[in-house]
Formats: structure tokens, sequence, C-alpha cells
């Protein structure tokens, strides 16, 4: 029986799809960043792809945790809460942090290399995006009350 949920526009199988397709692009981005990492001596951008790595292995990781929960229905409303809005929504406040650096990366590799941009992982992230059913100011109180658990949100 598929199960569905009052902040999925889609059945959760479709919606985990597309969490399976945002982690693998972001497997391929995290492989193509990470071997130029070094690359250009400069420090800031070293800092700057160490950085967007960081926030690729986190992103992964709670888009996987939000795969499990749409999956397993049976828990807690609080668990499915915890494991798959607040990491979507922190994943959208990190996505745009990923997606600059990856630019810039993008702008500095351009001059080394013939390398062009991809934007399969911003194409993959909308894709995703669309398919919940959430507003942008549920998804900032999200972000917010996953960053202050006992605060109250103004």
């Amino acid at each position: 029986m598929q199960m569905q949920y009052d902040y999925l526009k889609v059945p959760a199988s479709e919606f985990v799809g597309s969490i399976d397709t945002i982690v693998e692009v972001i497997s391929q981005v995290t492989s193509i960043l990470s071997e130029f990492a070094d690359f250009s001596g400069d420090s800031r951008l070293q800092d700057a792809v160490s950085d967007c790595l960081d926030l690729l292995d986190v992103s992964s990781d709670e888009l996987s945790w939000s795969a499990y929960a749409s999956q397993n229905p049976n828990e807690s409303m609080q668990m499915q809460y915890d494991y798959l809005k607040v990491p979507a929504s922190e994943f959208v406040g990190s996505i745009d942090t990923i997606v600059e650096v990856i630019s810039q990366v993008t702008s500095i590799l351009s001059e080394f290399a013939d390398f062009s941009g991809d934007s399969r992982l911003q194409d993959a992230v909308s894709d995703c995006l669309d398919l919940l059913d959430v507003s942008s100011d549920e998804l900032s109180w999200s972000a917010y009350a996953s960053q202050n658990p006992n605060g109250t949100y103004i």
C-alpha cells in the first residue's frame, strides 16, 4: 500500500526516487570537485571546495534519512518530521551555497581546461522540491527549529 503524506504531492516512492537521483548526482559532483580541490593552488578556492564537499556529504546523509522516513510510514510522526521535513529544509538552505561554490569552481576550472558547468544537481534538486507540498515559510521554520530546538519561532 502506498502511503500519501500531506507534505508530498506525489506517492512516497516517487519522492524517494527523486532523492535517489539527487544523491547519485551529489556523488558525481563530489567526485569531480574532489579531483580539482588542490588543482588551482588558491587556498580560498581549496577552502570553498572543501566546504562544498562537506555540505554535499551532509546533504547526501540528510536526503538518505528523508528517503528512510518516506519509506517507513509506521514510524512516529515526530520521527517522520525529524527525518524528512527538517533535513529537507536544511538541504534547501545549503543547496544555494553548493551551487555558488560549484559555479565558482566551474569558472576557475574553465580557465585551466575545457570544463563546462553541469546543471544536473540543480535540476534534480528543483525536480525534488517540486514534489514537496511545503511552503517556504514552513521550510524556514523547519530550518530554524532544527537549529534552535528549545527556542520559539517568531
